[in-house]
């Protein structure tokens, strides 16, 4: 899928911010709806992380530019490197918020809705109406079942690199990280069924 870049005023960004913007906050009221508080603490804590980790890292990857010009850290972030180490810190809390909860069925329906949200959102800023509107009509069955277990993230998985493939993004970054989520939630929830 193409990216689109918009400009308010003197600001520009990626069609993929919008996306994630949008869909962590659709899914954060949805979240506030179907679960409990400390499940609508982990989300935006999730959410909050990602976004700081993400923008804050170039300091670990450009710190010569950083320290030359400070203003910098304002306009610039991570990069590709930047949204791996905001899924990395994203990932080592959830765990954390799992030991201590030990409760993993809102990981499920939370991650489903996120990307369902995530996909129709970029589908639509990238005019990629058809496949975009049947795929969001299917993830909603998705998220309908999604927390049943992780049976349904993989197929709903295996469901958006089929989708990325029709559209000719199967090798792009969030292709790999729903990948890794996926098998970060099958750990996740086989330990989880190991201790029980």
């Amino acid at each position: 899928m193409e990216k689109h870049w918009y400009t308010i005023g003197t600001f520009t960004f990626a069609s993929t911010w919008l996306a994630f913007i949008i869909a962590v906050v659709i899914t954060s009221i949805i979240v506030r709806l179907r679960y409990d508080e400390h499940t609508v603490n982990w989300y935006s804590n999730c959410a909050f992380i990602f976004i700081m980790v993400w923008k804050f890292s170039i300091i670990f990857f450009d710190i010569k530019n950083i320290m030359a010009h400070p203003y910098s850290i304002i306009y610039f972030n991570g990069g590709i490197k930047g949204v791996w180490l905001g899924v990395l810190a994203v990932l080592v809390y959830t765990y954390i918020y799992y030991k201590r909860t030990n409760d993993q069925q809102f990981l499920f329906p939370a991650w489903v809705i996120t990307i369902t949200m995530y996909e129709l959102t970029l589908g639509i800023l990238s005019q990629m109406y058809i496949t975009t509107f049947i795929a969001f009509f299917i993830n909603v069955g998705f998220v309908y079942f999604s927390s049943r277990g992780i049976q349904i993230v993989i197929l709903f998985t295996i469901f958006q690199l089929l989708v990325q493939s029709i559209q000719g993004s199967i090798g792009s970054l969030s292709t790999t990280i729903y990948i890794v989520i996926m098998f970060y939630l099958m750990i996740l929830s086989w330990r989880g069924n190991r201790s029980e």
